[in-house]
């Protein structure tokens, strides 16, 4: 009975891991240039849409809503935040604005005050789609976050991804566990596009934890105890060039739906 009981476990784990595999989700991502002197003024009227971001989780429209400083920029910088929007449908990102959730939080008066102020503080210089194809667990908002853009040698995006899969996240999941990150997730973009096709996120309570040693070779030999990290390693490597990295501080993001 007792191995009945215990393979009935192993079963049921292995459809629970599926099934979160299988769940959705993608982002949209803008990215946004403050301009000259209103700063204060930009991050004024951000704290003001939360409460619209908000009534849009609670609407199951979007998942989550972050808002991201980058660091280490400067003036000539293209962007200076960015607005990160998680869904679990794709299709919902084709609306997912829909005005008759704008009209019943705002009147005509008090959006077009918003929008002018929208207009004079910043420009949108951009807006890309991903969808999330691994991850250690549920992307959670993290004080801060290393976004890594990779480019992939043409055909190799199927063998990256599973490398990505089977190698590496297990990994970070150990990682995680033990307390040297608070995340990781994988992200393929949606449109094609020549300097990079992938991004991977590492996520991070402290600052500076990025900069702290991590057991590496130790927690492969634990996680892959049948894999050779020499042989696989420069084969795994060679399916992708990381172009660059960057940093992103949490400003703010909008709390789970309340059930």
């Amino acid at each position: 009975m007792k191995t009945a009981n215990k393979t009935l476990l192993i079963l049921l784990a292995i459809a629970f891991t599926i099934t979160a595999q299988a769940q959705y989700q993608g982002i949209s991502v803008g990215y946004m240039k403050v301009k000259p002197g209103q700063w204060s003024n930009y991050l004024e009227l951000e704290k003001q849409a939360k409460e619209y971001h908000q009534a849009r989780v609670e609407k199951g429209i979007i998942t989550q809503w972050h808002l991201y400083r980058k660091m280490y920029s400067g003036a000539e910088d293209p962007y200076d935040f960015i607005v990160v929007h998680f869904y679990d449908d794709y299709q919902k990102s084709g609306n997912s604005n829909p005005k008759e959730l704008v009209d019943e939080l705002y009147t005509s008066e008090e959006q077009s005050a918003f929008m002018k102020k929208v207009w004079e503080t910043r420009d949108q210089v951009r807006e890309e789609y991903y969808d999330q194809v691994a991850a250690s667990d549920e992307f959670k908002p993290a004080k801060y976050i290393r976004i890594n853009l990779y480019k992939v040698k043409p055909g190799n995006a199927g063998p990256f991804i599973q490398s990505r899969r089977e190698i590496t996240q297990p990994l970070f999941s150990e990682f995680v566990k033990r307390g040297h990150m608070a995340g990781w997730s994988l992200w393929r973009k949606l449109t094609y596009d020549q300097e990079f096709q992938f991004s991977s996120v590492d996520a991070f309570e402290e600052f500076g934890q990025w900069k702290s040693g991590m057991p590496y070779a130790e927690i492969w030999d634990e996680v892959h105890p049948d894999k050779n990290r020499t042989e696989i390693q420069p084969e795994y490597a060679g399916l992708r060039m990381q172009v660059r990295s960057e940093y992103w501080e949490l400003v703010d993001a909008t709390v789970p739906k309340q059930e």
